[in-house]
């Protein structure tokens, strides 16, 4: 007998093997991919074999062998496996096999059902190009249907801010399925008014199957009127380009820095053989001033001298950023201050090494190692410690110690190796702009490379220039400027703002171009701005709108006198100013010092900031907003202080910068709410409570009280405490003693007393008199 077979076969696919098989009497299982052969396992040698069955369709006489002839002899072609050697074990006789006719299947039948059992087997026929070449099949696993549908993605043109809803609109989807995709993309507010900027909405386009670009504005001046691309818009902005490696070496541009009043100036003057610091306001340097000093041994330097207030913050992390070495300058007397450690901070986020001054070592009381231990302390690795932090004591009033710092700015310069091609596009920084009498804008700009010309055009921000004349810090005319060289530049159509990047431009068009660009970005990055104020405006409309329609809702269900009315805070009272200076970084520097007095109950707001004298503009808009004009280091015209007069505008007008923020911080104070404090003048307990009915229906309740402190009058102001807590302000309505109105009670008396419009008293309470005090208050 056969041995059970446990494997599940297709019905079909088994009849098929036993009837190609069934001829040459060895019945083989073919089942899948794998061959045995029943015969050669569990049959002897000499058994007999059964006859072929003869078929309806056999062809005697015709020559042709027929269908189950051709089957047995490519049975016998394929190769048979090794047959094993018999052992002892008894041989079982294979039963005879009994096979049905099977019925005649179609030739297309069968086709099909092979391909159908052998699907997975078939290897992929390879396909025809257009051109007649085949193609390698493409290999298993791989899925290309991603890559076709990303051709078959249908375009949309979208503006650059568009909102929840035209976004629907757009890719033609319903605004809920649309916010429900949104919100699986993480985003919080889906709603729809919500706007959105371009290049988020091309994101989520695309998540929903659509080839999106952000439609661009067209420009007569750019290249979308000859349907290119707006790639070259994107170059057409100026950059800085990389030193090249063979450039010739520069002279070092060295910041000095430090705590105000401890000689920063001092030094420069005895560099440059001049009186600078004696000519300053308060003996305190109020804006950069670059020059360059010439050496004994021929080299130059360029000194940026920056200031030490605390307000001029900017400015010095302007000089730190532009600069190459940087001079920390500390008092011998007075040892490291807080700008000390601000300018060790600058010095480190620019990532430029510092030189140590220690100044005024010919004071008496001078200590140069306390300094230098201070100076270790704030993080600073100076040489006296094991660092590679020079630290030189000098003397700016004598001069002693300077031929040592010179020497040790110029060693510091060589390891540095800085260069500068002198041709090439020019670049540099403007280190300080303001408006001149006569000359207009005008611009102090540190040439960093190439070689700055008469006649020439140069951009810094949104503002170009015409160069027309050119001055050195000695007010000379020169006729170009290389790297590290400051000069004064005329001719600017408009003022341009301080730290501003400068680069030469091929002509005026070419600078109109950039700058066309230049404010075309600014707009849109506005533009966003103003969107993202507006995003959160609605959306605190519509909490509140929420809020409101809960608050009616609660009223309509009775619940209305438990709603307390939640009174939200509306910011501190604004104070607001116009500030006006001499310079552009003077008038940056007074906004922000200006801007950060005030507390949680009022603040300084300035509405502008600009360079130049008071004009009758500034007059009108001061008068509009309610605000204050501030001058700094500049006069006011006679004209605009007459207008003042008459619109009752005041004008505060300063020199030296923490005069003004004394000023200022005291007409801070005159606008604060003056704190209200309660003296109390007497004190009664309530004894008992009395019932009086008058005019026959009406009731009126009365307290008996006793004076415990001082004299209780009749018109004063009192409070009720219960429990220590507040439960009513107001007046009494009367005060009798027996059936007589009196004036007032004094102490261990009794008497009997109404309050206005409140009788929820009880017996226990406590009434205050009291008096209000007004007291100033202060920032």
């Amino acid at each position: 007998m056969l041995p059970r077979c446990t494997r599940t076969v297709r019905p079909g696919a088994l009849q098929t093997h036993l009837v190609r098989y069934a001829s040459n009497g060895n019945v083989l299982s073919r089942l899948g991919s794998k061959n045995r052969s029943v015969n050669s396992r569990f049959a002897r040698k000499d058994s007999p074999q059964p006859p072929a069955p003869e078929t309806e369709n056999s062809n005697q006489g015709s020559g042709k062998p027929s269908r189950a002839k051709t089957q047995s002899l490519r049975s016998q072609q394929l190769p048979s496996r090794p047959k094993k050697p018999l052992s002892d074990e008894p041989i079982i006789e294979a039963a005879p096999v009994i096979v049905e006719k099977p019925k005649p299947v179609p030739k297309y039948a069968q086709k099909s059902a092979f391909k159908k059992d052998h699907k997975e087997m078939m290897p992929e026929k390879p396909k025809k190009t257009k051109k007649g070449k085949k193609q390698d099949a493409m290999p298993s696993g791989i899925d290309f249907e991603d890559d076709s549908r990303m051709q078959r993605r249908p375009k949309v043109k979208l503006p650059e801010f568009i909102s929840v809803t035209e976004l629907a609109q757009a890719v033609k989807i319903r605004l809920q399925a649309l916010q429900a995709e949104m919100k699986i993309m993480g985003f919080e507010d889906t709603h729809h008014d919500h706007v959105i900027d371009g290049e988020t909405a091309v994101l989520i386009a695309e998540e929903l199957g659509w080839d999106a670009s952000i439609q661009k504005k067209k420009s007569s001046r750019t290249s979308s009127d000859t349907g290119e691309a707006s790639k070259e818009e994107e170059s057409i902005d100026l950059v800085s380009s990389p030193i090249p490696a063979d450039a010739p070496l520069r002279p070092p541009i060295v910041t000095i820095m430090g705590h105000v009043d401890h000689g920063k100036t001092t030094i420069l003057d005895y560099l440059r053989k001049s009186s600078v610091a004696a000519s300053e306001h308060g003996g305190i340097t109020q804006h950069i001033g670059a020059f360059s000093v010439s050496l004994s041994s021929g080299r130059q330097i360029c000194f940026l001298d920056t200031p030490g207030h605390a307000a001029f913050l900017n400015m010095r992390q302007r000089g730190a950023d532009v600069t190459d070495i940087v001079v920390l300058v500390v008092a011998a007397d007075d040892s490291v201050m807080p700008q000390t450690k601000e300018a060790i901070k600058h010095a480190r986020n620019s990532n430029v090494p510092v030189i140590v001054a220690v100044n005024k070592i010919d004071r008496p009381d001078a200590n140069v190692d306390k300094v230098v231990g201070d100076l270790a302390a704030a993080g600073v690795d100076v040489e006296p410690y094991g660092g590679e932090t020079q630290v030189i004591p000098v003397s700016g009033l004598t001069g002693q110690g300077i031929d040592k710092l010179e020497e040790a700015i110029l060693t510091l310069s060589e390891i540095l190796e800085l260069k500068a091609p002198a041709d090439g596009r020019t670049e540099g920084c403007v280190i300080e702009s303001q408006m001149k009498t006569g000359l207009g804008p005008v611009a102090t700009v540190l040439v960093q490379r190439g070689t700055l010309r008469k006649k020439s055009f140069i951009i810094a921000g949104t503002k170009y220039c015409k160069v027309r004349s050119l001055y050195n810090h000695a007010a000379k005319s020169v006729n170009e400027a290389g790297p590290s060289v400051p000069v004064e530049v005329h001719g600017w159509k408009e003022l341009p703002e301080a730290g501003d990047k400068v680069f030469a431009a091929d002509s005026e068009a070419h600078a109109k171009q950039v700058i066309q660009y230049r404010v075309q970005q600014l707009e849109k990055t506005k533009q966003s701005e103003q969107i993202q104020v507006m995003n959160e405006q609605k959306k605190k409309l519509r909490q509140e709108q929420e809020k409101e329609a809960e608050r009616q809702e609660l009223a309509k269900m009775g619940l209305g006198d438990e709603l307390e009315e939640e009174s939200e805070p509306s910011g501190p009272k604004k104070v607001s100013f116009i500030v006006k200076a001499d310079v552009a970084g003077s008038a940056e520097a007074v906004a922000e010092a200006i801007s950060a007095i005030g507390n949680n109950e009022i603040q300084a707001s300035v509405l502008y900031s600009g360079v130049g004298e008071v004009t009758l503009s500034d007059v009108s808009r001061a008068e509009t907003a309610n605000a204050y004009i501030l001058t700094f280091n500049t006069k006011i015209p006679k004209s605009a202080l007459v207008d003042a007069a008459r619109r009752k505008v005041e004008v505060i007008s300063h020199n030296i910068i923490y005069h003004l923020l004394e000023d200022v911080t005291k007409r801070m104070t005159d606008h604060l709410e003056p704190e209200i404090k309660h003296k109390v003048l007497s004190e009664a307990e309530i004894k008992d409570v009395f019932e009086i009915t008058v005019k026959k229906s009406k009731k009126l309740y009365v307290a008996g009280v006793r004076i415990s402190n001082g004299v209780m009058t009749r018109n004063a102001k009192v409070k009720v405490l219960r429990n220590k807590q507040e439960v009513y302000r107001g007046t009494f309505t009367s005060m009798k003693h027996h059936k007589d109105e009196v004036s007032e009670a004094k102490k261990d008396s009794e008497c009997g007393i109404s309050f206005d419009n409140w009788d929820k008293f009880q017996p226990g309470d406590v009434i205050q008199s009291y008096e209000e005090i007004t007291v100033q208050r202060y920032l």
